[in-house]
């Protein structure tokens, strides 16, 4: 293979790991929004390597409370994890689960752990089948965000976004949308935004 094909083929790979973030991210937001997650001002980020991250309020497993509120809190969070994976996967089938979904895995890990005591009866399939048919109901509104992801300019990694480490690429560039951008998706769909 020449240098030519080379720098083609890396090319396509990294367009690939870029838009298969989005979809992801865009699975996470969607899932989210349409839950009543509030979202938060960072919006969505992915760089051009395959990381990314979407910025919205979810449970993180340790507050071992087993209120109702906590247990929804539980169930809608693990549904946007999810949502993220199937919507990924459903967009490109043949990415691999590998370190990229590690952080999202540790979070559904610890609140499954915590959702038994107080709800028996839910289980992780139960909650897989619900991003499922979520994600499935919903594509033209993933695939809709997440074109529009990708359609924002290449800019710069900012230094607050590096310093909170969801970027694993080298390159220190991203596509993003603010909040009030992601609001106005929504808006123009006729969805609120929390």
């Amino acid at each position: 293979m020449d240098l030519i094909q080379q720098e083609n083929s890396l090319s396509k790979f990294l367009a690939q790991n870029a838009r298969s973030a989005a979809y992801h991210e865009t699975g996470h937001m969607v899932a989210a929004v349409l839950q009543g997650l509030p979202l938060r001002d960072a919006g969505i980020h992915i760089d051009l390597e395959g990381s990314g991250v979407s910025y919205y309020c979810h449970r993180l497993p340790g507050n071992q409370v087993t209120s109702e509120i906590d247990t929804v809190e539980r169930e809608k969070t693990t549904i946007a994890i999810y949502a993220a994976w199937v919507a990924q996967k459903k967009h490109f089938p043949d990415c691999e689960d590998g370190d990229s979904w590690e952080s999202d895995r540790t979070v559904v890990t610890g609140l499954l752990r915590e959702l038994k005591p107080a709800s028996p009866k839910v289980t992780q399939r139960m909650l897989w089948e619900r991003a499922e048919q979520l994600v499935q109901a919903n594509w033209p509104t993933i695939e809709g965000l997440a074109l529009a992801l990708l359609a924002k300019p290449v800019m710069a990694l900012t230094q607050l976004e590096f310093n909170k480490g969801w970027s694993k690429g080298t390159k220190l560039q991203e596509r993003s949308m603010s909040r009030a951008e992601v609001e106005t998706f929504f808006k123009n769909i006729h969805l609120q935004c929390l």
